[in-house]
């Protein structure tokens, strides 16, 4: 019954949406994010902490730009989308159909 991406890959972590702002974890999404782009294109990264005084939203630039790249290189333009970026369409385990907002 989980929610599942548009190649039929089940969702590995859902998140709650009010435990983000309160937990201040944006960096957790960032690296899930990161996760996706380096299982798809056979990477891994080592990131060091507080990477942002080297550059303002280094982390927000190296996951967009790791994501297109994987969406390029392996054909599945799902991965990103130019509009909503970092964002998917997800489907409903149970009935198959898209949930109403990108995640």
């Amino acid at each position: 019954d989980m929610p599942y991406l548009q190649d039929g890959t089940p969702v590995d972590m859902v998140f709650n949406p009010l435990g983000v702002p309160s937990r201040m974890n944006v960096g957790q999404m960032f690296e899930c994010s990161l996760g996706l782009a380096g299982d798809l294109l056979g990477r891994h990264y080592r990131i060091t902490p507080f990477d942002e005084r080297y550059e303002q939203e280094a982390s927000r630039k190296l996951v967009f730009s790791e994501l297109y790249e994987a969406s390029k290189q392996t054909a599945n333009p799902w991965v990103f989308e130019p509009e909503y970026p970092g964002k998917s369409r997800i489907f409903d385990g149970r009935t198959g159909d898209p949930l109403n907002n990108l995640l």
